[in-house]
């Protein structure tokens, strides 16, 4: 039986041909414990969502004449952001108006191509209702921070171990078990879940503890202790960011971490510094964003565009380009031709060649990340080939300043990634790459700012 809260199931079926509605209700009729919608356009679809606001998942067409599948998503998205939606179509979400956020809740958000077979829209009744709010009172926090509290906050701790299944792996009346949490750790389950409110307690608690590390950055201080406070400073940061939001605390705090970044950036006397210190430090998405931040903000001093707004735009933009990326590995990917990308599940692709415009969304915060932040993190994984993502823009409509940071993204994933490649071989295959076109200015700026490396 498909129950929530003691009620039927509720499901929304969104289509203006009537020939779609009976095959969904063929499909659906049989099962008593679900109640079944219907709605002939767009907009008789959101009147009825005001009134019956426990509608649990909603299939939806995309063209329609009176409201499109796209100003569904988009009420449902601002006004029930806990209700399922999955668009059926002919046309993939990355294609069409109003799913630009499409693919940034997976668990919520799905797609599902026309003609469609019956077995999965049972299936996804079925799993739906199961998991529909099931998580809503979770929120993520990485295991490694609750670990840091070391029980100074108890907390119920969870794990997600299926898409819809949960298991509870400390108790909050227990002392705290670090063992435990050390063997997913180790398992490499970098992610857990706690109540809102303990998570808020949380990182009130690291907000306070990374304005003491910004403070400890400003003192005289040997360079590597110096760039160890920096990476945990932003690792701090992006944490809060992903697991509160925005506040204008965290802005403040954010905003001071890039300031001290920029400084701890000009004191860096070379790349070796910075490989030795990532040598010790093991997260790729930290260590690539301050890489990126490293050449970008040394190729705008070398170019004719140089200021001190523009230097700090552009390296808040490589410090959180990958903030919606949970994964170490997919963060890793550069390119849609790269191999890793190929051997991706297709939900996986979906996540990287979204998760810069996710990025952007997701900073779209008040002053600190303005339009021309956003744009920059949107556009990091753009190419002089035009082939890049997400939005596959020609070369020619790329600014310099997008140049410098996807060139700068890019030199930064070889570099950590490629320890045996001599520099002289990347500069010579960027040549290939970027010497030509908006391009060419920034790698000749490049070679500059590589040559005390290289010699």
């Amino acid at each position: 039986m498909i129950f929530r809260g003691g009620f039927l199931f509720k499901v929304l079926v969104v289509d203006d041909e009537p020939q779609i509605r009976e095959v969904f209700e063929l499909i659906l009729e049989a099962n008593d414990s679900i109640e079944v919608f219907f709605a002939a356009s767009g907009n008789l679809a959101i009147q009825l969502l005001q009134e019956q606001k426990d509608v649990g998942l909603i299939f939806c067409d995309y063209r329609m004449d009176d409201g499109s599948g796209g100003d569904v998503f988009k009420w449902v998205s601002e006004n029930l952001p806990q209700t399922c939606f999955t668009l059926v179509s002919t046309y993939e979400p990355n294609r069409l108006e109003g799913f630009e956020n499409f693919y940034s809740r997976p668990e919520l958000y799905q797609y599902i191509s026309k003609p469609f077979s019956a077995e999965k829209i049972l299936k996804m009744v079925s799993d739906k209702s199961a998991n529909s709010e099931k998580f809503s009172e979770y929120a993520r926090i990485k295991l490694n921070t609750i670990l840091t509290f070391r029980g100074k906050i108890k907390a119920d701790v969870f794990v997600k171990i299926h898409e819809d299944k949960m298991v509870k792996i400390i108790d909050a009346h227990d002392d705290l078990d670090q063992d435990i949490l050390q063997r997913y750790i180790d398992k490499s389950m970098h992610w857990g879940y706690v109540f809102h409110d303990k998570a808020q307690a949380m990182m009130k608690t690291k907000l306070g503890e990374t304005d003491t590390l910004i403070q400890k950055i400003k003192t005289e201080i040997k360079f590597e202790d110096k760039g160890n406070l920096v990476l945990d400073a932003l690792d701090n940061v992006r944490e809060i960011i992903q697991t509160q939001g925005f506040n204008e605390a965290i802005l403040k705090t954010a905003d001071k971490s890039v300031i001290e970044t920029l400084q701890f950036l000009d004191q860096t006397k070379g790349l070796k510094d910075l490989l030795s210190l990532f040598s010790k430090r093991g997260s790729y998405i930290s260590n690539h964003g301050l890489l990126t931040a490293y050449f970008s903000n040394s190729l705008i001093q070398r170019l004719e565009w140089n200021t001190s707004e523009l230097r700090k735009k552009i390296a808040i933009a490589s410090l959180f380009q990958n903030i919606s990326l949970q994964s170490e590995e997919l963060a890793q990917i550069h390119s849609t031709i790269d191999d890793s990308f190929e051997e991706c599940s297709l939900q996986d692709q979906k996540i990287v060649i979204e998760h810069p415009r996710l990025s952007s969304e997701i900073l779209e915060a008040k002053e600190f990340f303005d339009s021309d932040v956003l744009n920059l993190i949107l556009n990091h994984h753009e190419s002089p080939y035009g082939n890049g993502f997400p939005r596959s823009i020609d070369s020619t409509l790329l600014s310099p300043i997008d140049g410098v940071i996807i060139l700068s993204s890019h030199l930064a994933k070889e570099v950590l990634l490629n320890h045996s490649k001599e520099l002289t071989v990347m500069v010579q295959d960027f040549n290939e790459i970027y010497n030509k076109g908006n391009f060419k200015k920034i790698y000749r700026a490049l070679l500059q700012v590589l040559m005390r490396d290289i010699s």
